[in-house]
C-alpha cells in the first residue's frame, strides 16, 4: 500500500517494467498528463474519453468517478469540473484558508439550525465482519463528538439511528489506496453516503482511523481541502470555495502532501476558529491583525 493513500484518486500500481528505451508511465503519471490535456482541452471528447480512463469508477457502474481523492462526481459533472479547473473563477487572497465549499455565489453550509441535526445510519451488511463495523461505529462517533465539541453552540449534532437517516454509512471492499469519501450539504439525498475501503480497516493504515472520518465529516460539514491553493506537491483541485482562516498546514482538512499534513487528522485551533465563523456568523474570519 502506499504509504499517503489519499493522494490517489486510482490504484498507484507500477506498470510492470518492459524492455524499451524509455520507462512506461506510471498510472499516476498517466493521470496527471491526461488530467492536464483534457483541462487544457474540455471541449475535446476525446481528451476527456482519456481522462476518464484513468478515473475509479465507484461503485462500479454508477457513472460516478472519484477525484481529488475522495470527492464524487456524475460522468456528466466531469466537463464543468474541468472546466472549473481552466477557468476557476474563484475569489480568494493567499493568505486565507479553512476552505467552505461554495454554491451559486453562496457558502455551501448547513445553514438552518434544524438542518445541524445530523442522522447516520449504517449499512450493517456492507461490512466484512461485526468486528469491523464495531470499529467503524467507534471512530465515526469520536469524529462526531470532536466536531461537536468544536462548537458547542453552532447546534450541531451527530445522531446514528435506524432509519430514515440524513446520510449512510457504507463499506466497499475496494482496494485501490482509497480510505474513505464523504459528500457536501449541497449534494442530493441519493449522494449523501460516507464511504468506508478496504484500507480504512488495514491494520497498516498510517493514519489514525478517526481522523480519517473527522476529515470526511468535513466535507460533510461543507469544507474543501486545505491544501486547495495549489500547493507544491499536492494535487490540483477545483470548483468554488471561499477560504475562511489563515493557511493551517496541519490541518484536519488537509491530506498528507507536500511535506504537510499529519497522520492524526485532529481539529486544530485554525479550523475551530474558521468553523465558528461559517456556522455562527455565516462569513469568514476577520483577516488577522
Amino acid at each position: 500500500m502506499t504509504p499517503f493513500p489519499w493522494l490517489a484518486a486510482l490504484a498507484i500500481s507500477v506498470l510492470a517494467a518492459v524492455p524499451s528505451l524509455a520507462e512506461p508511465e506510471s498510472p499516476t503519471e498517466l493521470h496527471r498528463r491526461a488530467l492536464q490535456e483534457a483541462v487544457a482541452n474540455p471541449s475535446d471528447s476525446v481528451k476527456v474519453e482519456d481522462l476518464i480512463k484513468t478515473l475509479r469508477e465507484s461503485p462500479p457502474g454508477s457513472g460516478r468517478y472519484i477525484v481529488e481523492g475522495d470527492i464524487s462526481i456524475a460522468r456528466e459533472e466531469i466537463v464543468p469540473y474541468l472546466q472549473s479547473l481552466k477557468d476557476p473563477d474563484i475569489a480568494h487572497s493567499k493568505s486565507d484558508e479553512l476552505i467552505v465549499n461554495v454554491v451559486g455565489g453562496k457558502f455551501d453550509y448547513l445553514v438552518k439550525p434544524e438542518q445541524r441535526k445530523l442522522t447516520y445510519r449504517f449499512e450493517d451488511q456492507t461490512f466484512p465482519s461485526v468486528a469491523s463495523l464495531k470499529f467503524t461505529k467507534e471512530k465515526l462517533r469520536k469524529a462526531a463528538d470532536d466536531w461537536e465539541a468544536a462548537c458547542p453552540e453552532c447546534g450541531i449534532s451527530f445522531t446514528e439511528v435506524s432509519s430514515n437517516a440524513y446520510f449512510k454509512v457504507r463499506y466497499e471492499p475496494l482496494d485501490d489506496g482509497t480510505v474513505a469519501m464523504a459528500f457536501f450539504p449541497s449534494s442530493p439525498p441519493t449522494q449523501r453516503i460516507l464511504f468506508v475501503y478496504a484500507p480504512f480497516l488495514s491494520p497498516d493504515l498510517d493514519f489514525d482511523a478517526a481522523g480519517v472520518l473527522r476529515h470526511e465529516l468535513g466535507h460533510v460539514l461543507g469544507y474543501r481541502h486545505e491544501h486547495i491553493v495549489n500547493i507544491p506537491g499536492c494535487a490540483t483541485e477545483s470548483g468554488r470555495w471561499k477560504q475562511i482562516t489563515p493557511y493551517t498546514p496541519n490541518s484536519v482538512m488537509h491530506y498528507f502532501c507536500g511535506g504537510k499534513g499529519s497522520f492524526d487528522l485532529s481539529i486544530r485551533e485554525a479550523d475551530k476558529r474558521g468553523h465558528r465563523c461559517v456556522y455562527l456568523t455565516g462569513k469568514a474570519c476577520p483577516p488577522p491583525t
